[in-house]
């Protein structure tokens, strides 16, 4: 085990949903959601082959296009902030739910002159609320699940 944290202080959110705890493992290992792993003493295996990645807390931001930035630092971002900045670029509404900001100092002047922020804040609550068309039928809720059940989410 590499370390154990306040999930609220890691997300940095005091959103009800966080959790309270979060688990790194230590490089090159990862927490078994395999169902014949769960009589193991130690829960800590090494990364299975079905695995297609990990998840990590730091990355990188990239953007390229005619009204980017080239060669602009950003600065400390965070994953949060992916969802709201795709919106401005698209010239979509930025979900009144979705946490995080736009990253402007990834765009042009010229860009940012002539693109308004807007928010959109009758997009109601949580994934339903950005679901264009209105929410989701049973068999695509029940499908989420299996994925986010998967991906160790659930």
């Amino acid at each position: 085990m590499l370390d154990v944290l306040d999930g609220h202080q890691f997300f940095g959110t005091d959103n009800p949903s966080t959790p309270d705890l979060m688990f790194l493992p230590a490089d090159g290992y990862n927490f078994s959601f395999d169902s014949r792993d769960i009589e193991r003493e130690d829960p800590f295996v090494g990364i299975p082959q079905l695995w297609s990645g990990t998840h990590e807390s730091e990355g990188v931001f990239m953007a390229w296009g005619e009204h980017i930035n080239a060669g602009q630092d950003c600065g400390d971002l965070s994953i949060m902030d992916a969802l709201p900045t795709m919106c401005y670029i698209m010239d979509l509404p930025i979900p009144c739910w979705a946490e995080g900001k736009v990253i402007k100092q990834a765009f042009s002047k010229n860009f940012l002159r002539d693109h308004e922020e807007r928010r959109d804040e009758s997009s109601g609550t949580g994934s339903q609320g950005g679901v264009q068309g209105g929410a989701m039928n049973e068999a695509e809720s029940e499908e989420v699940v299996k994925r986010l059940k998967a991906l160790g989410y659930l």
